[in-house]
Protein backbone atom coordinates (compact mmCIF):
# COMPACT_ATOMS: atom_id res chain seq x y z
CA UNK A 1 0.00 0.00 0.00
CA UNK A 2 0.94 4.01 -0.15
CA UNK A 3 2.36 3.59 3.68
CA UNK A 4 4.14 0.83 3.03
CA UNK A 5 5.78 2.50 -0.55
CA UNK A 6 6.63 5.41 1.52
CA UNK A 7 8.62 3.69 4.17
CA UNK A 8 10.45 2.28 1.73
CA UNK A 9 11.07 4.83 -0.14
CA UNK A 10 12.61 6.55 3.23
CA UNK A 11 15.15 3.77 3.22
CA UNK A 12 16.40 3.25 -0.66
CA UNK A 13 16.33 7.54 -0.99
CA UNK A 14 15.92 9.46 2.28
CA UNK A 15 16.40 12.81 -0.38
CA UNK A 16 13.31 12.06 -1.93
CA UNK A 17 11.02 10.88 0.80
CA UNK A 18 12.06 14.29 2.38
CA UNK A 19 10.93 15.99 -0.82
CA UNK A 20 7.62 14.81 -0.93
CA UNK A 21 7.32 15.10 2.50
CA UNK A 22 8.50 18.90 3.28
CA UNK A 23 7.23 20.64 -0.44
CA UNK A 24 3.64 21.62 -0.09
CA UNK A 25 1.34 20.30 -3.35
CA UNK A 26 -1.61 22.06 -3.97
CA UNK A 27 -4.85 19.43 -4.53
CA UNK A 28 -8.13 21.13 -5.99
CA UNK A 29 -11.26 20.12 -6.76
CA UNK A 30 -14.27 22.33 -8.22
CA UNK A 31 -17.51 21.62 -9.26
CA UNK A 32 -20.38 23.13 -9.48
CA UNK A 33 -21.40 23.43 -5.81
CA UNK A 34 -18.43 22.71 -4.09
CA UNK A 35 -14.57 23.64 -4.07
CA UNK A 36 -11.99 22.08 -2.25
CA UNK A 37 -8.38 23.43 -2.02
CA UNK A 38 -5.51 21.32 0.30
CA UNK A 39 -2.02 22.49 0.24
CA UNK A 40 0.37 20.01 1.64
CA UNK A 41 3.27 17.61 0.58
CA UNK A 42 2.03 14.47 -1.06
CA UNK A 43 3.06 12.61 2.81
CA UNK A 44 2.40 13.84 5.46
CA UNK A 45 4.26 13.21 8.51
CA UNK A 46 4.06 13.54 12.83
CA UNK A 47 7.72 13.30 13.96
CA UNK A 48 8.67 9.94 12.23
CA UNK A 49 5.24 8.46 11.40
CA UNK A 50 3.53 8.66 8.07
CA UNK A 51 -0.27 10.15 8.94
CA UNK A 52 -1.70 10.55 5.57
CA UNK A 53 -0.76 10.09 2.21
CA UNK A 54 -2.43 12.40 -0.55
CA UNK A 55 -1.95 10.81 -4.28
CA UNK A 56 -4.98 11.53 -6.25
CA UNK A 57 -4.58 12.46 -9.88
CA UNK A 58 -8.29 13.33 -10.20
CA UNK A 59 -7.27 16.36 -8.10
CA UNK A 60 -3.83 17.02 -8.67
CA UNK A 61 -3.07 20.68 -9.35
CA UNK A 62 0.21 21.68 -11.29
CA UNK A 63 3.00 21.35 -9.60
CA UNK A 64 3.86 25.45 -8.54
CA UNK A 65 7.22 25.39 -6.70
CA UNK A 66 10.84 27.24 -7.92
CA UNK A 67 12.50 25.91 -11.22
CA UNK A 68 15.20 24.49 -9.24
CA UNK A 69 13.14 22.02 -7.96
CA UNK A 70 11.60 20.78 -10.60
CA UNK A 71 14.28 17.81 -11.73
CA UNK A 72 14.69 17.01 -8.46
CA UNK A 73 11.22 16.54 -7.10
CA UNK A 74 10.13 14.97 -10.45
CA UNK A 75 12.53 12.31 -9.68
CA UNK A 76 11.41 11.54 -6.43
CA UNK A 77 7.50 11.72 -7.53
CA UNK A 78 7.93 8.77 -10.59
CA UNK A 79 10.18 7.00 -7.78
CA UNK A 80 7.28 6.99 -5.14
Amino acid sequence: NAAHAAAYLREIDPNAYYLLTTVPIHFHRKQKQFTSLHVGPIIQTEGDEIKQIRHSYFTLAPFNFPFWLTTAYYNAYRKY
